[in-house]
């Protein structure tokens, strides 16, 4: 039981008649809620119920920067191929020609130095004209009527090539004719026209014919009155233009 006394009789003991143990109770009371209000906040630091732990501080991981990408390295450069002969020589060109041999030249340029360069997979003759150029050419190459595949490849020493290919096309010079020739009509006019035979291979002999004799014609020239041996001179002319 709590008796509520004022402030000025706090500590001290007050009982009446009839109020012996209850008195006690009282002052027991009494005294114990006087102690509690002087020591009010320990007192209610029991009652109250601890503050909870704070919480665990959890360190996030820290994510780095990314890392730039590092700037792509152009390849290097392929060596530069100049040719200079034959006229008009150029990659994927076709260039005439009406000799039996031909003689590649040009010059071969690179910034890390002289590149090596091979012709048709030989290797070229090379005279340096600077650091980093060289003058070339190739041996007399061999021509096929008809056209002919030149192959050029050039590389540093960074082993990057360059390669240009061209054509030559080889049209053998024809034979010049001789005004005097024989023509196969010239021929037979003259058999038709009273000439000998003996007299007509004579002519054949020593100025030559003019036409590719066929089997056909030899029979017109035979039914003119060609003998055997104007027939044999007619095909030595035609072998021996």
């Amino acid at each position: 039981m709590l008796i509520y006394l004022p402030p000025d009789r706090w500590g001290s003991v007050h009982s009446g008649p009839g109020m012996g143990a209850a008195a006690n109770r009282e002052s027991l009371g009494t005294s114990s809620i006087y102690k509690t209000l002087l020591n009010f906040d320990g007192v209610l630091a029991l009652v109250k119920p601890p503050a909870p732990p704070p919480a665990p501080v959890i360190a996030q991981p820290v994510t780095p920067p990314p890392t730039p990408a590092p700037k792509p390295v152009a390849p290097p450069s392929p060596p530069a191929i100049v040719l200079s002969s034959p006229a008009g020589a150029a990659g994927n060109q076709i260039v005439e020609w009406d000799q039996t041999t031909v003689v590649i030249r040009g010059v071969a340029m690179d910034s890390t130095g002289i590149p090596v360069v091979r012709i048709n997979e030989s290797p070229a003759n090379m005279r340096p004209k600077s650091p980093q150029a060289a003058e070339f050419w190739s041996d007399p190459l061999p021509l096929q009527v008809g056209n002919n595949r030149i192959r050029i490849v050039a590389s540093n020493s960074a082993n990057v090539e360059a390669k240009l290919e061209l054509t030559v096309n080889y049209k053998p010079k024809a034979a010049p004719v001789n005004p005097k020739a024989l023509g196969r009509e010239e021929i037979i006019n003259l058999l038709q026209g009273g000439v000998p035979p003996e007299r007509v291979a004579d002519l054949v002999k020593e100025h030559g014919i003019k036409f590719s004799p066929s089997a056909d014609d030899l029979n017109v020239i035979r039914a003119a009155g060609g003998t055997d041996d104007l027939i044999e001179a007619i095909q030595q002319a035609a072998s021996h233009p």
